[in-house]
């Protein structure tokens, strides 16, 4: 706006018809809102609310559909992007401590949006967690753990069906390979997921694999 703060808008593609799209009631104004993701015919993104929380909003595009599902923490850390797994939206956010991050999953309401997660750091080695793809109702992502050891993780959307997918430096040395692995994904496509890693020789490496060990390869 004038004032420089990032709000919401809303267009029908029109000159005329674009305009700020903001509540007449203060408690649900939204600031800096971003990576907004289209679920079920509604709008969901991340922003700030009046007293400065990062939140889990939704839209109908209305003013009155639009409101606050869940406060996420009370720093500026905005949440990753979200992804559709399992009928369900995903993702990840701060927790407000600076060291430690949370996965997230939400069915779009307040009721249903609940803490999968919650990966424990240190400000000198926070988990950090990576992009999320999905695949076979499974999500993946980077994370690093406490000794900064950065390798594929999966989750089912349970707590304890989150864990390591695979270790691809077992032999970790946080002097010699201070990331780990450190795997990117890139990108899921029909049956598979691509990914690259840094190897023992720091150099990348492209993976693919089709959420199994075995089918793991370079």
């Amino acid at each position: 706006d004038s004032m420089g703060v990032a709000k919401l808008w809303r267009t029908d593609g029109t000159r005329s018809g674009t305009r700020l799209f903001e509540s007449s009631y203060s408690s649900r104004k939204v600031y800096l809102p971003a990576n907004y993701f289209n679920f079920n015919n509604k709008l969901y993104f991340f922003g700030e609310d009046v007293t400065q929380y990062m939140g889990f909003w939704v839209t109908d595009g209305t003013d009155t559909g639009t409101k606050i599902i869940k406060s996420l923490s009370d720093n500026m850390d905005f949440p990753s992007p979200m992804i559709e797994c399992q009928g369900k939206i995903y993702f990840t956010s701060g927790s407000g401590n600076l060291t430690d991050f949370i996965l997230w999953s939400s069915d779009g309401t307040s009721a249903g949006t609940h803490q999968v997660k919650t990966f424990h750091g240190t400000l000198q080695i926070p988990p950090a967690p990576g992009q999320l793809v999905q695949l076979n109702n499974k999500v993946y992502f980077s994370l690093s753990d406490s000794f900064g050891n950065r390798e594929p993780w999966i989750s089912d959307g349970t707590d304890t069906g989150t864990k390591m997918f695979m270790n691809l430096i077992p032999n970790f040395n946080q002097y010699l390979y201070p990331l780990g692995a450190n795997p990117f994904f890139i990108w899921s496509y029909k049956s598979a997921i691509f990914f690259d890693t840094i190897d023992t020789t720091i150099e990348r490496d492209l993976w693919i694999t089709n959420g199994t060990s075995a089918g793991t390869v370079k």
